[in-house]
């Protein structure tokens, strides 16, 4: 499954502050506050790139492995459904 241009970008938003921070999780309640800006279509981006075969950590600079991109990401949309209900 490929992701829609329009997720992968919002993926690189969300990767984006973290490319130069050792532990992306430190940085997670800033990205947060970024995905609240629309997150309806943040919540659909973050469920259709995880639920994806697609590399995420090839969306932008490799700086972070796959696995902690989508560790982080999942956090990132855990967050979120959290602040939903």
């Amino acid at each position: 499954m490929q992701l829609s241009e329009r997720t992968a970008g919002l993926m690189r938003s969300l990767c984006e502050p973290v490319y130069f921070v050792r532990d992306p999780l430190e940085r997670i309640d800033h990205v947060v506050g970024l995905a609240l800006s629309d997150l309806d279509e943040y919540i659909a981006a973050l469920d259709q790139a995880l639920a994806s075969n697609v590399a995420l950590a090839n969306l932008g600079p490799e700086y972070h492995p796959e696995v902690i991109v989508r560790r982080f990401l999942a956090e990132v949309r855990r967050r979120l459904d959290q602040l939903m209900n």
